[in-house]
């Protein structure tokens, strides 16, 4: 899965699985560590299946996100060098000693939950299970549902089954949206595995949206790597109304710390919390 674009006459690939003859056209690997080392790993260990022996390495990232521990978690396929720190960050530079045999199964967790069969690669949410803030918003989802549905920023693409699997209606379309290929791959995968349909593509939040939903629901993040940050979330609740159609609802989890009733207010002339505890709050926003 994935699909290469062009951007200023150049050619940029947007997927999980690089092409493996990129390895012929590229001598160079630049790698901007995750905050999620289980990520780092799997993909570093991909790369390191496709690259050729001697391939330069450049691995970059924050020192809090752990990208000192590289140097270990790498060792037996390359040797690594700091080469420069500032900021708080670090660079290393190393080239490949030893290609690594890539086998996707042993990245991949599985997992089962009200009978639905969820696999996730590492750096979706969800890959641990399901959390708590996630599990309080399937536990809002009636037969009241209907028509066209919106899942955004989708991670293993639990919600969109969910409501496929309870309603199991001819009624309703289900869309699935990330901006993340690890989460759009997992997704992809799920509804496959659980015999189910639904419609899974890549949007930063609305950009790639041009029609108008009954229900968009959505766990949005709060984090920005390391950082907590609204962005995200302000933008859904703002711009959904312009997606919804007439009585149209967005339904949406939101940790308890946060206060967000009155953004809410701004943006939409009802809304509801439909559930809560010490944790989370599920708002749902009227048209």
């Amino acid at each position: 899965m994935g699909k290469i674009k062009k951007y200023n006459k150049k050619k940029i690939f947007f997927g999980v699985f690089i092409p493996e003859n990129f390895s012929k056209i590229c001598n160079t690997i630049v790698y901007f560590w995750p905050k999620n080392k289980q990520e780092a790993i799997f993909q570093m260990k991909y790369l390191f299946s496709i690259f050729s022996i001697s391939t330069e390495v450049f691995i970059i990232g924050k020192n809090r996100s752990g990208v000192k521990s590289a140097e270990n978690m790498l060792e037996e396929w390359i040797n690594l060098k700091k080469i420069q720190g500032k900021d708080r960050c670090t660079l290393f530079y190393g080239k490949i000693k030893k290609k690594y045999i890539f086998i996707l199964n042993n990245f991949i967790k599985s997992y089962f939950w009200n009978k639905i069969h969820i696999s996730c690669l590492p750096g979706v949410f969800g890959y641990s299970g399901i959390d708590s803030g996630t599990l309080l918003l399937l536990s809002t989802l009636d037969f009241k549902i209907y028509g066209d549905i919106l899942d955004i920023g989708c991670g293993s693409g639990i919600i969109s089954i969910q409501i496929l699997k309870l309603l199991n209606k001819n009624n309703i379309t289900v869309n699935l949206l990330d901006e993340c290929a690890l989460s759009l791959y997992s997704s992809k995968l799920n509804i496959e595995n659980n015999n189910l349909k639904a419609s899974v593509f890549e949007s930063n939040i609305f950009s790639r949206i041009d029609q108008k939903f009954n229900l968009i629901i959505s766990n949005p993040p709060i984090h920005n790597d390391l950082k907590q940050d609204f962005f995200v979330l302000k933008n859904i609740i703002k711009q959904s109304k312009n997606f919804l159609k007439k009585n149209g609802e967005l339904r949406i989890v939101i940790n308890s710390s946060c206060s967000f009733e009155k953004y809410f207010k701004r943006h939409f002339k009802k809304i509801i919390i439909l559930k809560k505890n010490k944790n989370y709050k599920v708002y749902q926003g009227l048209k």
